[in-house]
């Protein structure tokens, strides 16, 4: 009987290039054992010593450059059953503890990639929620990533709309305090309508923003 690998994910909501809020995705390199070319949000296995969030809030940070703390992690699942398949053809079972984080001050530009990874993009919440409905349409993601889609799509929108909105209401009313030119904020800043935003080079990954 195959070993199951304990994992953890985390599914990260930040900002598009029309400031639209969607998921983090990274794209397996071309030479990973497993599912190589596809994409993934960011995860691993929970090193010794660790929780399961820290070890989440790491691999945010590894995979990415982004920081979070526990306080912003929302608890999707803790223990998802799925499996992969692995460059030579062998199946990966896996079982994973699975977080949120809303990030909406966090744009691509923010996103530093590591070896691991070929490209960032980020998925609308519309798209993100049509992967739920249609996983079949999204065959260059992870069988475990459209599995999260499938359950939790509509969370997502709904913790996006209830988190990130006061805090953008915020910012707009404090940079209205010290600008002269009028600041509005809509919720449509938030819309399930929102589009992907295109692939950034890694090449380029520190110079967009």
């Amino acid at each position: 009987m195959a070993k199951v690998h304990e994992l953890v994910g985390i599914v990260p909501i930040i900002s598009g290039d029309e400031g639209a809020l969607g998921v983090l995705y990274l794209r397996r390199a071309e030479d990973d054992d497993i599912m190589p070319n596809f994409w993934c949000v960011p995860s691993g296995h929970v090193e010794e010593g660790e929780t399961k969030q820290q070890a989440a809030l790491r691999e945010l940070k590894e995979e990415t450059g982004i920081e979070a703390t526990e306080g912003q992690l929302i608890e999707l699942v803790l223990d998802l059953e799925s499996k992969e398949t692995m460059k030579n053809g062998k199946e990966f079972p896996l079982k994973a503890a699975v977080y949120a984080v809303v990030l909406p001050d966090k744009r691509l530009g923010d996103v530093t990639l590591i070896k691991d990874h070929s490209a960032a993009r980020v998925l609308g919440l519309g798209a993100f929620d049509e992967m739920g409905k249609k996983p079949e349409n999204f065959a260059n993601f992870t069988r475990t990533d459209r599995l999260i889609a499938e359950m939790f799509s509509a969370r997502i929108s709904d913790l996006c709309h209830s988190l990130a909105l006061p805090i953008r209401i915020e910012a707009a009313a404090a940079a209205s305090r010290t600008s002269v030119q009028e600041v509005t904020v809509s919720p449509q800043t938030v819309s399930p309508s929102a589009e992907i935003a295109p692939e950034v080079p890694q090449t380029l990954m520190k110079s967009t923003g």
